[in-house]
């Protein structure tokens, strides 16, 4: 079941990717930061779900993230192992920006520092929200094989 569910997150978050690149072209900076922020949101969850762990209903989840992937650090990729800081960073950034790109028409932020603020940060939300798919495959596969080779005992 964590299976379907966590591969049905990663392409929710590409989906949330699509959208923030596709803002980003269109000028409407502050539609891409909040599309970056759940593109990446997702895929972390979706890393949580496939280590076959109840994601938290938040948006703000960095604890959870940290303290999941800790307990799970034999069954994780290097890849995400080496970047997990890089990538928690980057997310409390875009939650901290959240409300920013949500609520422009109550902020003092100008269209330039939005523009500066996505196109800051949209190729590391690329290479971070890969990171977290190829994680999910990775955990998924190796969860699998495991699985049958306890079968086969």
């Amino acid at each position: 079941m964590e299976s379907k569910l966590a591969l049905k997150a990663v392409d929710t978050a590409k989906d949330w990717l699509v959208s923030a690149q596709a803002n980003l072209e269109k000028k409407k900076y502050n539609l891409s930061i909040y599309s970056m922020e759940m593109s990446l949101e997702i895929a972390l969850k979706a890393v949580i779900i496939s280590l076959n762990v109840d994601f938290p209903k938040t948006h703000f989840m960095h604890d959870e993230f940290e303290r999941v992937t800790k307990l799970n650090s034999r069954v994780l990729p290097e890849g995400l192992k080496s970047k997990s800081s890089e990538i928690l960073d980057e997310f409390d950034l875009l939650i901290q920006n959240r409300n920013v790109g949500g609520y422009t028409f109550s902020s003092n932020i100008s269209n330039e520092d939005l523009k500066s603020l996505a196109e800051d940060n949209i190729t590391k939300v690329e290479e971070y929200v890969n990171i977290c798919s190829k994680a999910v495959a990775y955990i998924l596969t190796n969860s699998r094989s495991k699985s049958s080779n306890s079968k086969k005992e």
